[in-house]
């Protein structure tokens, strides 16, 4: 799995220095991968549990990522919202869909899907000397980084969308955590 994860971020990198001065490249996609981790796996967004306010903060500030890159948005700025049960409970979360349509008139109807998970474990309570102490899962691994590098994706597909005959289209999926709901529901009902 490693492995393939290299050779994915050297394929990424390849991809979006074509063109461009790679030295200015480098630090401007160095920087923007970082902020959106940064953001992404903030404490403040108490480990973007499956329908959390820290999910739907970083569903809305992905959003605005993709809108902000050229993409043509699909969902609203909330997002194509959606529940599932689970212990006892109604869980409510997103997925967050934009597309960068292919030009060529007899491919155009046919997409290549981008897709990353933007939730995680959220948080849960422990006991330490007997009192209660809070561990936040904040994901910078699972699944920040991967939504930072869909989110640089999407700028180069936006910027260069001559390249491309299909459309390219960017999912990002709510409730992986709990069994991959959020993909589940965007292949099945979207």
């Amino acid at each position: 799995m490693r492995k393939i994860r290299i050779i994915s971020i050297v394929l990424l990198v390849a991809f979006l220095l074509c063109g461009r001065s790679y030295a200015q490249q480098f630090v401007s996609i160095e920087e923007s991968l970082r902020k959106n981790v940064e953001y992404l796996a903030d404490p403040a967004r108490l480990g973007r549990g499956a329908g959390s306010q820290g999910e739907k903060d970083a569903a809305k500030y992905l959003y605005n990522q993709l809108l902000e890159a050229g993409v043509t948005m699909l969902t609203g700025e909330n997002g194509e919202d959606f529940s599932f049960a689970h212990k006892g409970d109604t869980i409510y979360s997103r997925n967050i869909i934009g597309v960068v349509e292919g030009i060529n008139p007899a491919l155009k109807d046919e997409y290549v899907v981008i897709a990353a998970h933007y939730d995680h474990l959220g948080t849960s309570v422990l006991k330490r000397d007997g009192a209660d102490e809070v561990q936040i899962y904040y994901g910078a691994d699972d699944n920040a980084s991967g939504v930072a590098t869909l989110i640089e994706i999407a700028k180069e597909v936006a910027l260069q969308p001559h390249l491309f005959d299909r459309s390219i289209l960017f999912a990002l999926f709510g409730a992986e955590e709990y069994g991959m709901v959020g993909s589940w529901y965007f292949l099945n009902r979207s």
